[in-house]
């Protein structure tokens, strides 16, 4: 199914809009579901959006009332993966598509200079984000048909702020206003941020990190792990 302005897109885990924003600008009608007050309370407020103060695994829409579902850096909030997905198709139009845009951290090259820093931080993910293989088959068993995965190397010009969006620029991870826009810091121990952070920092003075990694700094993209998952609701 081809999307046209007006038509209904659903935004789940929309957080504060970004996203829903950019699609109501151009013409689409959003419906953004988000359950957290914090981001509810920094919403983008736009007349072609909508909002839901609804989990994932729980939306308040009449079946097959949507046109399509964005699930964008948001599946490792979600409570359960098989719930959220069995009421996303639930709400979907029979021939109309989920995108997911998400990440697994067990794809990571290991000379990733990430991991020298934030080795502890990242495989906490492991227990919210699945390895890709059994992403697949899940939206497979639900949605009777195998999705399209395409993987997403990371633009050194990316202008959204997640984990790995710095990659090019350490300096990024030292700034509090940086780490605060990412949950990945937000849910990790304060402690143990403090002493990654103490390191790159110490690391980026005294040439230690650029005598490793400098090599990053010339590069146009790079695989974080990231990738799109597409699949459409069968007929």
């Amino acid at each position: 199914m081809e999307l046209n302005p007006g038509q209904v897109i659903l935004d789940v885990g929309a957080g504060t809009g970004n996203y829903a924003n950019g699609l109501a600008n151009k013409g689409y009608r959003v419906i953004a579901v988000e359950p957290s007050e914090v981001m509810l309370g920094q919403r983008f407020d736009h007349p072609n959006i909508s909002w839901l103060r609804n989990f994932a695994e729980d939306i308040n829409l009449d079946a097959e009332s949507v046109d399509g579902a964005l699930c964008i850096l948001s599946t490792h909030h979600f409570g359960s993966l098989e719930k959220a997905f069995h009421e996303i198709k639930r709400v979907l139009r029979p021939g109309s598509r989920l995108i997911i845009f998400s990440s697994d951290p067990r794809r990571l090259s290991a000379d990733c200079w990430l991991l020298r820093y934030f080795d502890d931080i990242i495989r906490k993910e492991y227990d919210t984000r699945p390895p890709l293989n059994d992403l697949e088959n899940l939206l497979s068993d639900i949605f009777h048909t195998d999705p399209s995965i395409d993987p997403f190397p990371i633009p050194n010009d990316v202008m959204d702020g997640f984990f790995f969006s710095a990659w090019r620029e350490p300096e990024k991870y030292l700034d509090t206003s940086f780490r605060n826009g990412i949950s990945l810091f937000a849910k990790a121990d304060g402690s143990l941020i403090n002493d990654s952070i103490d390191r790159l920092e110490n690391e980026l003075n005294d040439g230690t990190w650029d005598k490793l990694f400098s090599s990053i700094r010339g590069l146009k993209e790079y695989d974080g792990g990231y990738f799109f998952a597409r699949i459409e609701k069968q007929q």
